[in-house]
């Protein structure tokens, strides 16, 4: 156990004899990739090693090749090299990050530069543009953390809150919401500290407030949103209430205030529409749509889904169309046209599975799945319930639709008679 414990903590010579035979070998560009390897939470991509270890071009080549002949660093096999990844052995990070300590000031500047380097790649390959997500995906750990070394440290405070925001929604998405909550949390604590009104309030409504309503957490949901709401009419920041009164409309909408969920969103369609900003327009619409569906208004549910549809496909952002899809669905079904609405859900599914967030890929099956019921396809619609019912129990989210799902899949496991009776019964509340 000493002997381990020397080895994890870099102690002893039993582990500089290890190691410094290969490290004298070593050229100093080749030491200098090595020592910033420990920077990394994760596998590193050549850009950001080249932007931590200020080692470029030929001479980083160079050094990598040096470092994976040695089997100091373990290199992917992707031929593309923007796509390969570099990672280390725990015992050679151990090494590593002894050197890195012995020069404390050199290693605040390879993070530092690794900040910067994050901080335009989250802008250019995070936010909403999920196109991109295929690129940031692989280093969401090593930027959350350098986001939390900067909150920690006090270095890049707002360039960290900047990279928080434009990783979040990836991190939503994929269904890492207990970290969300966590870092958005702290974003506010760190932003209050510095009386930063503005980004505080701006994380209160988002991801906070909107994964406690996704999780039926509707009284905490609305703390969040009405203090930032408030912070943000007194700073007269238009977009941010623009954006609170949409969260506090989808929350109203959630307890069934239905008018009061119309106002508000038609408040947040209004300044959207005065900015030109295509994409909330279209998800407003699409929310609107939904709103009115839920209301029973099959008639201006269809109207406002099939106006934008064609225009939200020209604009291409999958999740759009997909709302879209999803409520014509909704209408197609309760019209009575069960083969119009299978069309439009199993597209809507396919778009959701496309942009890969997990809490829409769920709703989505569960749509599909109460078409497949009715049309008598069994045992497709038990496993959309079935998956459906994993990925809620994951998030934790709203118990009324795990309740749902349960009730679903319990109504397929009975007697065929019995089964209808329920379901008509059912149709009929």
């Amino acid at each position: 156990d000493t002997v381990l414990a020397a080895l994890h903590e870099a102690r002893g010579d039993i582990f500089d004899n290890v190691f410094s035979r290969s490290w004298n070998l070593l050229s100093p560009d080749a030491r200098q990739v090595l020592i910033v390897m420990p920077l990394f939470a994760s596998s590193a991509s050549q850009q950001a090693i080249e932007a931590a270890s200020d080692v470029h071009h030929f001479a980083l080549d160079e050094a990598l090749g040096q470092l994976v002949e040695m089997s100091l660093v373990d290199a992917t096999d992707e031929l593309d090299q923007a796509r390969r990844r570099y990672s280390i052995h725990p015992l050679t990070r151990a090494f590593a990050t002894r050197k890195l300590q012995q020069g404390p000031e050199t290693g605040e500047a390879d993070r530092r530069r690794l900040a910067e380097f994050f901080h335009t790649f989250t802008k250019k390959y995070g936010g909403f543009w999920v196109a991109g997500f295929t690129l940031l995906e692989p280093d969401v750990p090593n930027i959350l953390a350098i986001i939390q070394w900067c909150w920690d440290q006090q270095i890049f405070v707002n360039m960290a809150m900047d990279m928080f925001h434009d990783v979040a929604y990836f991190m939503i998405s994929r269904g890492y919401w207990n970290d969300t909550m966590d870092l958005g949390q702290r974003a506010v604590t760190v932003a209050t500290e510095l009386e930063d009104e503005l980004n505080a309030a701006r994380f209160q409504v988002w991801p906070v407030s909107w994964i406690h309503r996704h999780r039926g957490d509707l009284d905490q949901a609305e703390r969040h949103i009405t203090e930032a709401l408030e912070v943000l009419c007194r700073l007269d920041a238009k977009e941010g209430i623009a954006a609170a009164k949409h969260s506090l409309g989808r929350l109203a909408q959630e307890r069934g205030q239905f008018e009061q969920a119309q106002k508000l969103l038609e408040e947040a369609f209004t300044y959207y529409e005065s900015v030109g900003d295509e994409l909330q327009i279209y998800f407003t619409t699409a929310n609107l749509a939904n709103l009115a569906l839920e209301q029973g208004n099959l008639e201006k549910a269809w109207k406002l889904s099939r106006g934008v549809e064609k225009a939200a496909r020209q604009f291409g952002d999958p999740e759009i169309v997909a709302s879209l899809l999803s409520t014509m669905g909704g209408v197609a079904r309760q019209r009575g046209d069960l083969q119009q609405a299978k069309a439009f859900l199993e597209e809507a599914l396919t778009l959701r599975k496309q942009v890969n967030r997990l809490d829409e890929i769920a709703d989505a099956s569960l749509s599909l799945a109460r078409v497949q019921i009715e049309m008598n396809m069994k045992q497709t619609a038990r496993q959309m319930l079935s998956d459906a019912l994993v990925t809620y129990q994951k998030l934790g989210m709203l118990r009324s639709r795990t309740q749902e799902v349960e009730s679903l899949l319990a109504q397929l496991s009975k007697p065929t008679d019995q089964a209808e009776t329920e379901r008509h019964q059912a149709n009929e509340k």
